[in-house]
């Protein structure tokens, strides 16, 4: 508990200090914004427990090697997330250590949540935004949910897209998304 009480006081004190600059291109980071998601980034990718983190962990070590899986086309069905089963396997082939596997979900879930926020929130919002998104727990869902979640943050910028007028961006988005997670 003491944890999340840390993080909360962090993500505030840092989502006030590191407030999108409208002067920096949309969506970029700047160094306050990358201490912000040091912690974020490292309680996702460090944890030994949570939820369904053994059903990852297990996945992770029974993950074929990526060679054998592009060789069994049957794993790879297009509503059986396949693209997430790739990434799995791609990460199993590099390294035997789940908690870089878990660090790598977390830099891409973590990096692309704190993009979109950049891009939606003000100024004056940004760092009610970083509380919302760690205090309705969006983000802790990360901790059970590694799949959906990956897809949901791809989601997000499809939504930009979508703001955007950029159809197929949208589209593309959206089909990358699916692949991670069927229901997205």
């Amino acid at each position: 508990m003491l944890t999340i009480v840390f993080l909360l006081v962090w993500v505030c004190i840092l989502g006030h200090i590191a407030r999108p600059r409208r002067e920096l291109p949309d969506g970029s980071y700047n160094l306050n914004n990358v201490l912000l998601m040091l912690p974020l980034i490292l309680l996702l990718g460090l944890r030994t427990g949570y939820n369904d983190t053994h059903v990852y962990v297990s996945g992770f070590q029974d993950a074929l090697p990526l060679s054998e899986l592009l060789q069994r086309p049957e794993d790879l069905e297009l509503l059986g997330n396949p693209l997430f089963y790739l990434y799995t396997s791609a990460m199993r082939t590099l390294t035997d250590n789940v908690h870089i596997y878990f660090t790598v979900s977390s830099v891409f879930v973590v990096a692309l949540m704190i993009s979109f926020f950049c891009r939606i929130a003000d100024n004056d919002t940004y760092a009610l935004t970083m509380y919302a998104y760690l205090a309705m727990g969006t983000y802790f869902f990360a901790l059970a949910a590694m799949k959906q979640t990956i897809a949901m943050a791809i989601l997000c910028h499809s939504v930009l897209a979508l703001r955007d007028k950029k159809r197929i961006r949208f589209w593309v988005l959206v089909f990358i998304a699916g692949l991670f997670h069927t229901y997205a």
